[in-house]
C-alpha cells in the first residue's frame, strides 16, 4: 500500500470510529464526565428543572439538570461537565445535579468510563471531529460505490457450497461456516426482541467503534467474519488471487460458463442517509459448485465478499452523525441477514432518534424510529415504519400489492391487540397499498449518474 492510499485507509478508520453502540442509560449514583451541547428548549430560570443536551463520549443524551443551580446560567455550548446522576421518575429522562464546569479533576478523571469500556473518553481537539473525517473521507467512498451489492448473493453462494459439499480449503470451510451462522433465524414469522438485539449490534455497524474502545466483541461481528472469509479466500487463491476491485468488479456470468443472471437480480441502490430501506428479493447463488473450476468459484465467492464489505462500509458512511444536516440527532443503517423457511433474506433497518415532538414538554421521552423493508413471496415488497415514543407506538404498513395490502389490514386488528397486551398505552395501526413517500435528498449525497 502506498503512502496515500495509507492515509486515506486511515481516515476512514477514524470516520467509521464515530460510531457507538447506544446502550449507555446514566444510572443513579453515576458521576459523569460531559460536554453541554444547548437546552432541548428555551434558555431555563434559575427555579425550574431543565432538559439538556449532552455528549458523553460520542454519544448524545438528554437529560434534566436539577433546579435552583446558579450555575446553569453559566453554561454555554462546549462546556466541560462533571455531573451526578440522580434518581428519576419512571418514564422521564434522566436527572443530574451540576458538580464542576470546567476541566475539573472529576472530568479528567471521568469515572463513570472506567466502568463502562464502550465508551471511550470524548477525542482530544486534535482528533478528527465526525464532520470533519466525513468531509474529508467522502471522496474515498466512490470505489465502493461501483463495487458494492447485497449480502443476499454472498449467502446464497455460500448456502449453495455448504449444500453440494464443495471440496474447499478448511480455512473458507470454516469461515464460511461462522458467516452463515451469523443469520438471524426467523421461526413460523416470530423474532424475538434479544435476537433482534444482538442481531443489530452484531451487524459490523459499529465494528471500528467497538475496536478502536477495545471492546472484543468487534471480533464477533458480521464485518470481522466477511474480513476473514475474504482473508480465508485470498490464501486460498494464492498469487492468482486478484485484488479488491478485480475482485468484486467481476466479469459478466456468461465468460464463466454459467447463466446470465437474473433481470430481477440487480444491484440494490446504495445506502443513503437521506434515503429509505428498499426491499430486497430473495437471492439467488451465483456459482455453481458442480460444474464450475474450483478456482472459478472461490474468486466469485471473493468478489461478492469484498462487494458485501463495500455495502456494509457505505452504510457505516451513511450512519455518521451529520451535526449540519437537518434531520433526527442520529440515524443508523443496518441490513440484518435472515434465514426464514429455507430462505436466504436481507432485512434492511433504519433507526433513529430524535428530539420529542413539537409542543411536547422538556421532560419528554425520546421519539424513536424504526424503518425496514421485506420481499417475500407470495407477499411481495413490504415497508413498515415503527414510532415509539414512552409508552405510545404507531405502526404503517406499505404493500406494494393490493392483495398483501388486504392480507396484511385483515391481522391488523391482531397486532394492535398484541400491542396493547405488551403494556403500551396507546397503539394505532394504519395498512396503505403502494410505497412510502421517498424523503428529499441532501447535499453531500452520492451523484446518480442515470438521472
Amino acid at each position: 500500500m502506498n503512502i496515500a492510499a495509507a492515509i486515506q485507509s486511515q481516515m476512514l478508520e477514524t470516520l467509521l470510529a464515530a460510531l457507538r453502540p447506544t446502550e449507555f442509560a446514566p444510572k443513579p449514583g453515576d458521576t459523569v464526565a460531559a460536554r453541554f451541547l444547548g437546552w432541548a428548549s428555551a434558555p431555563p430560570q434559575n427555579t425550574e428543572p431543565a432538559a439538556a443536551r449532552i455528549q458523553v463520549g460520542a454519544q448524545m443524551l438528554t437529560l434534566v439538570v436539577a433546579s435552583g443551580d446558579a450555575r446553569r446560567a453559566l453554561l454555554q455550548p462546549g462546556a466541560a461537565l462533571t455531573l451526578a446522576i440522580d434518581e428519576a421518575p419512571s418514564g422521564e429522562p434522566a436527572r443530574a445535579r451540576l458538580l464542576a464546569i470546567g476541566d475539573s479533576p472529576a472530568a479528567r478523571e471521568q469515572p463513570s468510563m472506567a466502568r463502562r469500556p464502550d465508551l471511550p473518553p470524548t477525542p482530544a481537539p486534535a482528533v478528527l471531529s465526525a464532520d470533519q473525517a466525513r468531509a474529508a473521507a467522502g471522496p474515498l467512498v466512490g470505489a465502493a460505490l461501483a463495487r458494492q451489492d447485497g449480502l443476499g448473493p454472498l449467502f446464497a453462494d455460500l448456502d449453495a457450497l455448504v449444500a453440494a459439499r464443495a471440496p474447499v480449503p478448511d480455512g473458507v470451510a470454516r469461515a464460511a461456516a461462522a458467516l452463515l451462522g451469523m443469520r438471524l433465524t426467523v421461526s413460523g414469522g416470530d423474532v424475538g426482541p434479544d435476537a433482534l438485539r444482538q442481531a443489530v449490534s452484531g451487524s459490523g455497524l459499529f465494528h471500528e467503534a467497538l475496536q478502536a474502545a477495545g471492546d472484543p466483541a468487534a471480533s464477533g461481528d458480521l464485518k470481522a467474519a466477511l474480513i476473514a472469509l475474504r482473508a480465508a479466500l485470498r490464501a486460498a487463491l494464492g498469487p492468482d488471487a486478484p485484488t479488491a476491485g478485480q475482485a468484486a468488479l467481476k466479469p459478466p456470468r456468461e465468460a464463466e460458463g454459467l447463466e446470465p443472471r437474473p433481470a430481477t437480480a440487480a444491484r440494490p441502490l446504495a445506502p443513503m442517509r437521506d434515503g429509505l430501506p428498499a426491499p430486497q428479493p430473495e437471492a439467488q447463488p451465483r456459482i455453481d459448485p458442480i460444474r464450475q473450476e474450483p478456482a472459478a468459484m472461490l474468486s466469485r465467492l471473493l468478489g461478492d465478499t469484498e462487494a458485501a464489505l463495500d455495502r456494509l462500509t457505505l452504510g457505516q458512511y451513511a450512519s455518521l452523525p451529520d451535526q449540519a444536516a437537518a434531520g433526527p440527532l442520529n440515524r443508523w443503517f443496518a441490513e440484518l441477514p435472515l434465514m426464514a423457511d429455507g430462505r436466504n433474506l436481507v432485512l434492511p433497518l433504519e433507526i433513529e432518534e430524535d428530539e420529542p415532538r413539537p409542543g411536547s414538554t422538556p421532560m419528554a421521552a425520546r421519539l424513536w424510529r424504526v424503518r425496514f423493508a421485506l420481499d417475500v413471496e407470495p407477499i411481495g415488497p413490504v415497508h413498515a415504519l415503527v414510532t415509539l415514543q414512552g409508552r405510545t407506538v404507531g405502526v404503517s404498513v406499505w404493500a406494494e400489492r393490493e392483495g398483501a395490502a388486504r392480507l396484511i389490514r385483515d391481522f391488523a386488528p391482531e397486532l394492535e391487540a398484541a400491542l396493547v397486551a405488551g403494556d403500551f398505552e396507546r397503539a394505532d395501526i394504519d395498512v396503505l397499498a403502494g410505497k412510502p413517500q421517498a424523503r428529499a435528498p441532501g447535499a453531500g449525497q452520492y451523484l446518480d449518474r442515470r438521472s
